[in-house]
């Protein structure tokens, strides 16, 4: 089974993270993490609150550990823990607020005196092991989750630094001014640190008040980037340029090398891998932009589609809805309702309407009062009995 380690540090006293200006060694680190790891309950899915980044870096170490799930939404209200309860009923909470508001069954973390003789014993974590699930922003209704291995959470942070020019073995500061729970974040001040990299360095303190200072210990060799993938996908090579300035990863290059052969245009790849970049999301639409185009949807109502955020799981049901004769004005109409959370016919029920032969600009124009689903059998039912389409926009409207 092939592993990445949890530290990269070769040595027990390597200096891992600073604590109020007092060094953490890579086993005090690891010490602390199967301590935590022991009195975690049953539970297979945490979600980690903890402000401290240190703390946070133990909770998500214990969790590896234990191979449990870190869950990482994109806010914490109580509709979003809602939901997460209903997503992972066997979820608790890790935090370090003894006034933490959030409905979970909740584990504090209490500092504990760190074992200094313990053997030393780096853990091996399967790359295929879950080790977390990453929520998009909720701007459709319902945030979605997108697993992460910690094969590909590893070897992401590696590529980032590499790029970031910290993976030559000098001493490095990091200075983090997102919580661990952002990407940007959990990636490059909780796992860099721990996965990639030797010296000690810093974070000042007084940027937030749950920064924690961190190392980066001696690194391994990095792969360049392989852009093979694009160029012989018919990407030229100014493109090519303009996406490594981005600093896509190789998952993103196997995308857009799907989405160029789909027949998506160098300039709309690169505008796409923007978009996503600007909700600080990978870029992973690949598959859903070649099937879209195979539908005859157009590269313009696919770029709307992706700016929408309404690629990945609505992808399918645009494609079927374009398959089925609806038109591209009706998918960015019901795309946009659905982006702003408010009610529309499913394209299910606008096939059948067209089906009934109800028009396209009638079908548009429901989709543009956002006439919920529910009201579907009543207009299919109306149009058997008799109704024009005049009569079908006088007689329906949004509830």
């Amino acid at each position: 089974m092939d592993t990445i380690s949890l530290l990269s540090h070769s040595s027990p006293a390597a200096v891992i993270a600073y604590r109020a200006g007092v060094p953490v060694t890579a086993q005090g680190f690891l010490s602390d993490a199967e301590l935590l790891a022991r009195s975690l309950p049953a539970g297979g899915h945490v979600l980690n609150v903890c402000t401290d980044r240190y703390r946070f870096a133990v909770g998500l170490a214990a969790c590896l550990m234990t191979q449990r799930i870190s869950l990482l939404p994109p806010t914490l209200t109580p509709e979003v823990i809602r939901q997460l309860k209903a997503f992972a009923p066997d979820a608790f909470c890790l935090t370090d607020d003894r006034d933490c508001g959030i409905d979970m069954p909740q584990v504090q973390f209490a500092e504990r005196p760190t074992v200094g003789d313990a053997a030393w014993a780096v853990p091996e974590i399967p790359v295929t092991q879950i080790a977390a699930i990453i929520f998009t922003s909720g701007s459709t209704g319902i945030p979605l989750p997108y697993r992460k291995t910690w094969g590909r959470l590893a070897r992401c942070v590696r590529n980032g630094a590499a790029r970031l020019g910290v993976s030559d073995g000098s001493p490095h500061t990091l200075i983090g001014t997102v919580p661990a729970q952002h990407m940007y974040g959990f990636e490059f001040t909780v796992l860099l640190p721990r996965t990639d990299g030797a010296g000690a360095c810093r974070i000042a303190e007084r940027l937030r008040s749950s920064a924690c200072a961190l190392s980066v210990a001696g690194c391994h060799p990095v792969p360049p980037l392989d852009t093979k993938p694009l160029d012989s996908a018919g990407m030229t090579y100014d493109t090519i340029k303009q996406l490594t300035a981005l600093n896509i990863t190789q998952p993103e290059v196997a995308h857009l090398a799907t989405a160029r052969q789909g027949g998506f245009s160098d300039a709309n790849c690169v505008q796409a891998v923007q978009i996503y970049r600007g909700r600080n999301q990978p870029f992973d639409a690949g598959d859903d932009i070649a099937g879209l185009l195979r539908a005859q949807v157009s590269e313009e109502t696919i770029v709307e589609l992706a700016k929408l955020n309404e690629l990945g799981l609505s992808a399918g049901e645009m494609e079927a809805m374009r398959l089925a004769g609806l038109s591209d004005a009706i998918l960015l109409e019901v795309a946009r309702h659905r982006a702003a959370g408010h009610p529309v016919l499913a394209g299910a029920s606008l096939a059948n309407l067209k089906n009934a032969g109800v028009r396209e600009l009638t079908l548009l124009e429901l989709a543009r009062r956002g006439v919920p689903d529910s009201q579907a059998s009543a207009i299919i039912s109306y149009r058997k009995h008799g109704a024009t389409d005049a009569q079908i926009l006088s007689h329906f409207a949004p509830l």
